[in-house]
């Protein structure tokens, strides 16, 4: 049987990644990642060997040209094309793809929606009645934001969500590090089980292990019978912010939890068995406190495979219009406006408290404005 060749055309890794996975083992079918401009596979369109090309709308970028380049081609070669685009963010090409009726996959989507609604029918015929995977209506979309660094974010969580693997979240304080780890929650298949939060860092070091895996009647001053968080999340999710304030003792405990999904309460000798999906988060360096010998190396390695970093504010300053607008929405300001000139200076600000600082700063602001009796936050309201 002559094999058929996928080309994919973009330059997000993860893209590329997930195609070659979906792909793999596909009746011959082999996969070529093209990094470079899109338009350089106009060499390679004659190759009839090539069944498929797959476009990544988002690497385009939302550029023109390449819509004017593509509508030139005949209607067969049109038929051996299909575009990827964002779950996310309306797609800049979605009204000429459905006009077209050129197949279009919504991505992050499964492997097995990948397949079953277009590889397996692009060898005779692109099924050009492919519909989109049903994501938008994840609770991952209140993650506000649409910068390149944000939907990076909620692309790499919405595919992590359905998983059951453990996360790490990285970012500085203030970044949304907890509020996303409740939405890969609220997007998973734990989601109608138990959301268990604790903050390491409130914890007495003495009582963490007790705390987090429960306890028997004398296992220390004071101890009682009684089930940790690890039990009470039995089902769905424990989430451990600030682990970098674990004690060690725990931090190893820990890791043979994450191995095995066993432990033992404080004090007994019986092992428990739990499934519980973890979510670590922290704006420590682990690294560096895995140089001060405060974190165990051996932990880091197995909670950072799936690792999301979430970026400062001023690295997707870009996004502050929706953040502030999402802000005074939420706290009953929907008939408050902002004026542009606001927009402009809080653009230029450090916000070294990040999204939290943000929030803050705009609800005094709101509460400025309202006692005025104006119906729009301007720049003298941050006074």
């Amino acid at each position: 049987m002559t094999s058929k060749k996928v080309f994919v055309m973009t330059d997000r890794a993860e893209v590329e990644y997930f195609c070659r996975n979906a792909i793999a083992g596909q009746g011959g079918l082999q996969v070529f990642a093209s990094l470079g401009k899109m338009v350089q596979v106009s060499s390679l369109i004659p190759e009839e060997r090539i069944g498929l090309f797959v476009v990544d709308t988002v690497s385009l970028n939302g550029d023109r040209d390449f819509l004017k380049w593509f509508s030139t081609f005949k209607a067969e070669v049109k038929k051996r094309f299909c575009f990827i685009t964002d779950c996310f963010a309306r797609n800049p090409f979605e009204d000429y793809i459905q006009q077209k009726t050129v197949p279009i996959i919504t991505f992050p989507c499964s492997k097995e929606d990948f397949k079953k609604k277009l590889l397996c029918n692009t060898i005779k015929k692109v099924d050009s009645s492919v519909s989109n995977f049903k994501v938008k209506k994840t609770p991952l979309k209140d993650f506000t934001g649409s910068s390149v660094e944000i939907m990076r974010v909620k692309n790499k969580a919405l595919l992590l969500a359905d998983t059951e693997r453990t996360i790490l979240i990285r970012g500085a304080t203030g970044t949304g590090k907890t509020f996303l780890a409740r939405l890969i929650h609220a997007s998973s298949n734990r989601s109608s089980k138990p959301y268990v939060y604790v903050n390491i860092a409130n914890l007495e070091a003495e009582t963490c292990d007790a705390e987090l895996f429960g306890s028997v009647s004398g296992a220390f001053t004071g101890a009682v019978n009684k089930s940790g968080l690890v039990e009470e999340a039995r089902g769905g999710t424990l989430v451990l912010d600030e682990i970098a304030e674990a004690p060690l003792a725990v931090q190893a405990k820990l890791l043979d939890f994450i191995q095995t999904k066993r432990f033992r309460k404080k004090g007994s000798t019986k092992e428990i068995c739990v499934d519980v999906r973890l979510i670590f988060a922290t704006n420590a360096n682990l690294e560096d406190c895995i140089l001060q010998k405060t974190f165990r190396k051996d932990l880091f390695y197995r909670i950072s495979e799936n690792t999301i970093v979430i970026p400062e504010l001023r690295e997707h300053a870009e996004d502050i219009p929706l953040l502030v607008r999402s802000i005074l929405d939420r706290h009953g300001y929907k008939n408050l406006s902002v004026e542009d000139s606001t927009f402009a200076l809080l653009a230029l600000a450090a916000w070294p408290g990040n999204v939290r600082e943000l929030e803050n700063k705009v609800l005094s602001a709101a509460l400025v404005a309202e006692a005025e009796g104006s119906d729009s936050i301007l720049p003298e309201h941050f006074d």
